[in-house]
């Protein structure tokens, strides 16, 4: 009998797992042997099951709501547990991470625009993650625009994030400045080189300034 429902978790990047919840223990005093002794897995996209995806854990390769149904059996036979249905975003997941061969990845601590008004200063929170099994190298951050966008917004200087210890994270800080004449939106770039290679757009959502 199942005593709580399996539940899935991101492991990393695309991949998910899937516990196989919680089920009633055997109970000798009474002669009754309730456990487990044996757990199978189906995933499912939706209501339709995944051939072939029948391990605890699975990698994502479209966007949609996922879940587990865990059957669990012993000697008296089987019985089948499905956990709640989670919704998986694969642009989003791509767009805001990008990973090197060594490990390392970097992530915008928010994707929601950044806001800022005329004449003031904003600034862009990066997560530098090092989920490799080695210390990494030196990563340099640049914010970019593109040469129409400079009239309005000026990026602040590099940032060189020191190497990350294995299963670490550090947070490096850019900024950018909306020039006195920017209003409205703009698309603002995070170039990454060294430890890995990438880059990672955000928007910068410029108030105009404020005249009494």
């Amino acid at each position: 009998m199942s005593i709580a429902e399996p539940q899935l978790s991101v492991v990393t990047g695309t991949t998910l797992s899937c516990s196989h919840g919680e089920w009633e223990g055997d109970h000798p005093g009474a002669s009754v042997y309730a456990a487990p002794t044996s757990y199978s897995y189906q995933w499912r996209r939706g209501s339709t099951s995944i051939p072939e995806a029948t391990g605890s854990t699975y990698t994502v390769t479209e966007s949609g709501n996922y879940s587990c149904r865990v059957t669990a059996e012993n000697a008296a036979g089987d019985t089948s547990k499905t956990s709640p249905s989670t919704s998986y975003s694969l642009e989003s997941k791509t767009k805001k991470t990008k990973a090197g061969a060594t490990g390392v990845s970097v992530k915008l601590i928010s994707g929601k625009p950044i806001k800022v008004r005329a004449g003031r200063t904003a600034v862009i929170k990066v997560n530098v993650i090092n989920s490799g099994t080695v210390t990494s190298a030196s990563t340099k951050l640049c914010g970019t625009v593109g040469k129409q966008v400079r009239k309005y917004l000026k990026p602040g200087a590099c940032v060189t994030v020191k190497p990350v210890a294995p299963g670490h994270t550090t947070l490096a800080k850019l900024t950018v400045k909306a020039l006195r004449r920017a209003s409205g939106t703009y698309k603002l770039t995070v170039a990454v080189s060294g430890a890995t290679k990438g880059s990672l757009s955000t928007k910068v959502l410029v108030a105009g300034r404020h005249r009494k």
